[in-house]
């Protein structure tokens, strides 16, 4: 399963992916410039969080961790955005 093209408000948690995944997640910016993001993982068996910041630039590869059956992706812009993840 993936996520579609969001609207992830400005200062708000926004689930842009979940599913399976290899430990990353990939991330575009479906804006011109980049979008600086603060993110986090939930993952499933074996349960893992972690969290960070990137700067999305076109197609991002955002790195969490490790593979996993199930991953809850989550951002939180400083400003409005549309992003995709997958």
């Amino acid at each position: 399963m993936s996520g579609g093209g969001k609207l992830c408000p400005r200062g708000q948690w926004t689930t842009l992916y979940e599913g399976p995944s290899f430990g990353f997640v990939y991330a575009w910016n479906l804006a011109a410039g980049s979008q600086p993001v603060k993110w986090r993982a939930y993952t499933a068996s074996p349960f893992w969080y972690s969290d960070g910041n990137a700067n999305l630039v076109g197609k991002t590869t955002v790195g969490f961790g490790i593979p996993t059956p199930y991953v809850k992706f989550q951002v939180n812009p400083p400003n409005d955005a549309t992003l995709f993840g997958s």
